[in-house]
């Protein structure tokens, strides 16, 4: 481009930006490269304390990050350090008045019930003494009605409106000092934060990176809801969230899905809306298989991810309950590995008390584990956008059987790349003929690694992702 300056990017990201092992990072800090590429980048991280997180090489190539700090107040937590009249006096001001905190505390002390208020998590509330259990539906109940009829914005963000508050006054800062070209934002429920960074401002160019099409993920974890309190507010929030998406892609000037299934619902939501795919792929210089690889002694089935992301948990307690028992009466050795964040949380919530179950818990590095797998499962019942699991598993010569769901977004063919299986006993013949048949296995690794390397290495994804994004900005800069 002939421009007298390089143009200035503000990228605003709620995920940690990571090398591996959180899906949204990884896409997170891919793009974040290519655009740092593409002109002066600086950085927003909403995650609280990720700048010890993050990895070394963005300091190198970012202007500025900033990143959320949360200090959190214990006070708004019920634990024995509290009195209980001052427990139920503080539930009385938020329950008659929590818009005087924007809405903040009473999100906070929905979590001092270990209910995921914002994206379906499990209910604990079965556990609870009667009292706890009538606040718990008080706070269901008052947060329900907000966001039907008031429509606060922390409920809108994933409870991300405390860590803005964080890092608002700098990025205005920032933004009265700069004027930036363009403004890119990481997942769609993040407008409403952009909208309030633009107020009285110039608009630059947008471009939204949404990572799913939010509103269709929460209507399938919808479905799978079988308890009361998350399935109350799960009817609601997939309204809310197409409210912002409607809003975010029309006011984009370029809208970034993983996948043409995700391109042909967000054009569904805003068919003005300009859409492009850029698909989630695999840093094949990183996941490749070291040459003298040493596989676990007895079968291993490996799952990958994050665990306190709703659609892993419940695939995780889909297999164990349902398809590994079928898998065992075949295989009686082999065993099932739960790696990635939470992990050992994730299964002492499920109640695992099977030593054939293991977790490993935060691995720094989730290459031994795939180099230890016979087999990746990818069970997932509900999700968006695309798996990174499976290209990073594919990349390192792991064989894998996924749901149809799990493997979406990606043309995948069943038999050459991998195994596609949904219930849960053609899920475990899947399994057990590449356990019993080595060839079959290894033909499938090695086809589904050329495929990877050639289709979905995250070089050339965001290459052609950043063609179009370059051609935004000159338009923008010569006008």
């Amino acid at each position: 481009m002939q421009i007298e300056r390089r143009p200035r990017i503000l990228m605003i990201a709620r995920d940690t930006p990571c090398t591996a092992g959180n899906g949204a990072g990884v896409r997170t800090y891919q793009f974040a490269k290519a655009l740092a590429v593409v002109g002066d980048l600086y950085l927003v991280v909403l995650n609280p304390d990720s700048e010890r997180q993050l990895p070394a090489d963005l300091s190198n190539i970012c202007r500025k990050i900033i990143v959320a700090k949360r200090g959190m107040d214990s006070g708004t937590k019920m634990n024995s350090q509290n009195s209980r009249v001052r427990n139920w006096l503080r539930m009385v001001r938020l329950l008659a008045a929590p818009w005087r905190c924007s809405w903040t505390e009473l999100l906070r002390f929905a979590n001092s019930f270990g209910v995921d208020i914002y994206n379906g998590g499990r209910d604990r509330t079965s556990s609870m003494k009667m009292s706890r259990r009538i606040l718990a539906e008080l706070v269901q109940w008052e947060l329900s009605l907000a966001a039907r009829f008031c429509k606060p914005l922390p409920l809108w963000t994933f409870n991300q409106w405390e860590d803005f508050l964080a890092v608002r006054a700098e990025v205005l800062d920032l933004m009265d000092q700069l004027q930036f070209d363009l403004m890119w934002f990481e997942h769609s429920p993040i407008y409403p934060l952009v909208v309030k960074l633009l107020r009285g401002r110039a608009k630059p160019l947008i471009i939204c990176n949404t990572h799913n099409i939010e509103s269709h993920l929460h209507q399938r974890l919808q479905k799978l809801a079988k308890m009361k309190l998350p399935t109350g507010w799960l009817r609601l929030q997939p309204r809310i969230l197409e409210r912002i998406e409607k809003d975010a892609f029309r006011a984009s000037d370029l809208v970034v899905t993983c996948s043409e299934e995700d391109k042909a619902l967000a054009l569904n939501l805003a068919s003005s809306a300009t859409v492009r795919v850029a698909g989630n792929g695999v840093d094949t210089s990183y996941f490749r298989p070291m040459q003298t690889r040493v596989r676990a002694l007895i079968p291993t089935l490996l799952f990958t991810g994050v665990m306190d992301y709703p659609p892993n948990f419940d695939a995780v307690k889909h297999f164990i309950e349902d398809i590994f028992p079928l898998i065992k009466r075949k295989s009686p050795k082999c065993q099932f590995v739960v790696a990635g964040r939470n992990a050992g949380h994730a299964l002492e919530t499920l109640g695992i008390n099977d030593n054939s179950v293991l977790c490993v818990t935060n691995p720094p590095d989730m290459r031994p584990q795939f180099e230890r797998a016979w087999i990746c499962v990818v069970p997932l019942r509900a999700g968006g956008g695309t798996r990174l699991k499976i290209p990073e598993a594919m990349a390192m010569n792991c064989s894998v059987v996924s749901t149809r769901i799990g493997a979406e977004g990606v043309p995948y063919i069943h038999g050459e790349h991998l195994f596609l299986a949904d219930q849960p006993q053609e899920f475990a013949d899947a399994v057990l003929r590449l356990l019993s048949d080595e060839s079959t296995r290894t033909q499938i690794e090695k086809q589904a690694s050329q495929f990877v390397q050639q289709h979905y290495d995250w070089a050339l994804l965001t290459e052609a992702a950043m063609v179009e994004v370059i051609s935004l900005i000159d338009a923008r800069m010569r006008n």
